[in-house]
């Protein structure tokens, strides 16, 4: 906190996959609640430990990066953690990306036949950008509906 001054400076902040690193989260929170003005807004997204994905990828689940990410993060304990901090949640919603099932499905498969091919290709398909994307974007959107996407986002405010 050191430089920040002694009030609060901001009127958004932004956390893009960075909360499931932290060791203490709740911590965190508080002091960004510190840091945000009034009627300021909170920005963040984690990987949806709720989703499909990991229940059928178990410990080949991309998101699941052991040993650096420490919590794992369903909609409501995301929530739960939120409220400790001092904020409340008011929007979530699913990213619209398949990225994360690619890249499971290529663990998996690099997991039973370590020098797959088409591992390696599965693994590649989400760098070709935005093309990608938007070819996946049909199958994305039904599955973000239902809540079932490896990324959650959320904006909050404060208690």
């Amino acid at each position: 906190e050191a430089g920040l001054g002694h009030g609060p400076r901001y009127d958004v902040i932004a956390a893009w996959m960075v909360l499931e690193h932290l060791h203490d989260p709740v911590a965190a929170l508080q002091r960004l609640a510190r840091w945000i003005k009034p009627g300021g807004w909170l920005a963040l997204s984690v990987p949806n430990a709720s989703a499909w994905e990991r229940a059928v990828f178990k410990d080949a689940w991309y998101a699941l990066q052991g040993p650096t990410h420490l919590f794992h993060y369903t909609p409501r304990t995301l929530a739960a953690v939120l409220g400790q901090g001092g904020w409340r949640v008011k929007r979530l919603f699913h990213q619209r990306i398949v990225s994360n099932l690619f890249y499971s499905a290529s663990y998996a498969l690099a997991d039973r036949r370590p020098h797959s091919r088409l591992a390696r290709h599965l693994a590649a398909l989400p760098e070709a950008g935005e093309k990608f994307n938007f070819a996946m974007y049909p199958f994305a959107l039904p599955l973000s509906a239902l809540g079932q996407k490896g990324r959650m986002t959320v904006r909050a405010r404060k208690q």
